[in-house]
């Protein structure tokens, strides 16, 4: 009795993570990978994911732009080696992200270039010269 109890919660769990998991992930096109080039306005340092706001021109009417680029979590981020205070208002930056599929200035960030010519990488498996217990 306890294995099938077991078995439903499992199955629960399952059928509750997979909206979670499609709204973060199958909302962006991951077969492109797109530059953007602008300045930050913001970071949102928080769970479930944090997120970076920057200011960019559009290449085309040369309006400014507000984009929104989706991160991992903070303890994650971490990992990369991102700090709350690793970008701030004003800061000139190149982000790389998959961007939206429905066309709207949203993404999910790769990589950003930050002013003094570091890149910190967002996604993929954390770099081996990082400790998972490093701050």
């Amino acid at each position: 009795m306890k294995l099938k109890a077991l078995g439903l919660a499992a199955i629960a769990a399952a059928a509750f993570a997979t909206p979670s998991l499609a709204q973060r992930y199958l909302n962006y096109d991951t077969t492109k990978s797109i530059p953007v080039t602008g300045s930050v306005v913001g970071l949102d340092w928080m769970n479930p994911n944090s997120q970076l706001f920057v200011r960019a021109k559009d290449p085309a009417t040369g309006k400014d732009e507000q984009w929104v680029f989706l991160m991992a979590p903070p303890t994650r981020s971490i990992q990369f080696g991102w700090k709350p205070n690793s970008l701030k208002p004003g800061d000139a930056v190149t982000v790389v992200m998959h961007p939206a599929k429905d066309g709207s200035m949203r993404g999910q960030l790769m990589n950003v270039t930050l002013p003094d010519g570091r890149t910190l990488q967002a996604t993929g498996p954390v770099p081996r010269n990082r400790s998972r217990n490093r701050s």
